[in-house]
């Protein structure tokens, strides 16, 4: 029997709901004053963070683009409000987002995307802003090397988004590493042999690489610093 949209946006109000308070009650740190996980036997914070995911990995099966998107982005408020386990958050946004990417899910890989490009514009510290674009940069070669062509396009417009801002907020130096991972990402569907893919991304990013409009297109275009060429993470998904 089909689900009415009234009854649809009954149950996505009703996900999001259990969502904030997932955020809520990890952001307070106070576990004991939430009866859901003191019902659920949930005493620590790992605990309490495995039963969010859990709830994202529901949400990413069900194909509720909504719910999800809103579960990412309660992954990164959790970040911002509790650095001590900003790393382990991150790799599980990473996870989500190479899920998507194996899965060609284009519509779930890029809620992860939007979500970390809002972020990342967020941030100040050049080292924070520069962890953010190498998540992209990550991202963006699972997908190269699961020929995910959606997905590095994807990453590359939010990519050339936050070129954009940095040029009005006069922060060279992270203009500088999202110069470096863009080359990156041509390099490697340069090395894969997606000659047509690194032509489109060259040509979109002609801007970021300070290309003049004559240039050849053929060949890798050349590193800004090398000492920044961002590295891919060591996300492994199960």
């Amino acid at each position: 029997m089909r689900m009415s949209i009234k009854e649809f946006i009954r149950r996505r109000s009703k996900k999001r709901r259990l969502l904030d308070e997932f955020r809520k009650t990890i952001v307070s740190g106070v576990l004991q004053k939430n009866k859901m996980f003191r019902n659920a036997g949930i005493t620590t914070m790992e605990g309490a963070l495995q039963l969010m995911i859990n709830a994202g990995l529901e949400l990413y099966s069900s194909g509720d683009i909504d719910s999800f998107g809103h579960f990412i982005d309660s992954l990164y408020d959790i970040i911002d409000s509790d650095q001590s386990i900003s790393g382990e958050v991150l790799g599980h946004i990473e996870k989500f987002g190479i899920m998507a990417s194996r899965d060609h899910h284009y519509y779930h890989f890029s809620s992860v995307v939007r979500a970390t490009e809002e972020h990342t514009s967020e941030l100040r510290v050049v080292e924070s802003v520069n962890s953010g674009l190498k998540t992209l940069g990550v991202l963006a070669s699972m997908c190269m090397k699961d020929e995910f062509e959606e997905g590095v396009l994807e990453v590359l417009e939010a990519l050339l988004g936050l070129h954009s801002f940095f040029e009005e907020e006069e922060m060279q130096v992270n203009m500088l590493y999202l110069k470096n991972v863009v080359i990156s990402i041509i390099a490697s569907a340069v090395r894969g042999g997606h000659t047509d893919l690194a032509k489109l991304l060259k040509s979109r990013a002609r801007e970021v690489l300070e290309l003049p409009e004559a240039q050849d297109e053929e060949g890798e275009p050349k590193r800004a610093v090398q000492d920044t060429e961002p590295q891919p993470s060591m996300v492994v998904v199960e």
